[in-house]
């Protein structure tokens, strides 16, 4: 599964066109795509599933680093001369013909080596991209109910084809990808399961925490737990009481209510994240473990601002 001839394949059947939507595609497993969805979610459809979302994205991140940190193992284009690079960092090769011999094979021991030597950081296995693909995909259709199998199959359709951007890239070997849709299964179904318990039970809810604590020095003290991924989780479990405080007894409305919901929250989070990052900025504070208290402790104040605010402007409908 990590053999270069797959990718091979694939690019020696590409053209301009394709490799547009291959980009596009990718384009949409940005932090910034997801922080969209999130937003629209939240507070165009449901609050509790939306920031069930989040737990479940920030969960596979610690996932995904953990895995990367620990396997250390090179992308296509490190090991193999013949991947043409359809990024800006084209053509760092650190051996000429290092991939896999076999299926089940790992690349040539040397390619690693080179890897973990020369250019450590940026691993492969498993595939960020399509571990957030599928964790968003099987964490929707949990936390938000979808019964109806032509949805299922219409959302089980995007890890899928995320997988299939990140193989005619170059970016990623056939075992990242499926590495990464299994971790996103995981993280989607189990994180679902956890935070959905966790919104009603009291002890579970504070061992959620104590797990999440525990993440979030992992991220300080090594590379194995991201960041960004740790204070989303925190984050994530810290906004539950200011649901259970000030969320609304009734989400419904019109879509013109819907998008004036998305558009206010949306401007509060954009304002919220302004000032925060200006804040980090003056006081030179930019470090892992600010960096780590502004998510988890920004998103359940940002949350409960604009909570407030929607609520100041009549856009939620009283219970």
């Amino acid at each position: 599964m990590f053999e270069i001839e797959p990718i091979l394949w694939l690019q020696a059947h590409g053209n301009a066109a394709l490799t547009w939507l291959m980009h596009a595609v990718s384009a949409f497993g940005q932090a910034e795509a997801y922080a969209a969805l999130l937003l629209v979610l939240m507070f165009g459809v449901r609050l509790r599933p939306a920031l069930g979302l989040l737990f479940v994205l920030g969960l596979a991140g610690c996932l995904v680093g953990a895995a990367k940190t620990t396997f250390a193992l090179p992308r296509p284009p490190d090991v193999d001369v013949r991947v043409r690079i359809r990024h800006v960092d084209e053509g760092h090769a650190l051996a000429e013909h290092g991939g896999a011999r076999s299926f089940w094979a790992l690349p040539e021991p040397r390619a690693i080596a080179l890897k973990r030597q020369l250019a450590p950081g940026d691993y492969g296995f498993v595939s960020t991209h399509v571990a957030t693909a599928a964790a968003s995909v099987f964490g929707v259709i949990a936390l938000f109910a979808v019964r109806a199998w032509r949805w299922r199959l219409a959302l089980a359709a995007w890890p899928l084809l995320m997988a299939l951007s990140r193989l005619y890239l170059g970016r990623h070997f056939l075992a990242d990808v499926c590495g990464g849709y299994f971790v996103g299964m995981i993280a989607g179904l189990a994180g679902a399961w956890l935070y959905t318990r966790a919104a009603t039970g009291r002890r579970l809810r504070l061992g959620l925490l104590g797990g999440a604590l525990l993440l979030a020095a992992a991220a300080l003290a090594g590379p194995y737990v991201a960041v960004a991924s740790a204070g989303a989780l925190l984050g994530a479990l810290l906004a539950l009481p200011v649901l259970d405080r000030l969320a609304p007894a009734t989400e419904g409305g019109g879509l013109a209510r819907r998008l004036a919901r998305i558009l206010v929250a949306g401007a509060t989070v954009a304002v919220g994240g302004f000032i925060l990052h200006g804040l980090l900025r003056v006081a030179h504070a930019q470090t892992p473990a600010m960096l780590l208290l502004a998510w988890a402790l920004g998103l359940p104040a940002v949350l409960a601002l604009a909570l407030l605010m929607l609520r100041r402007l009549g856009l939620y409908r009283p219970a």
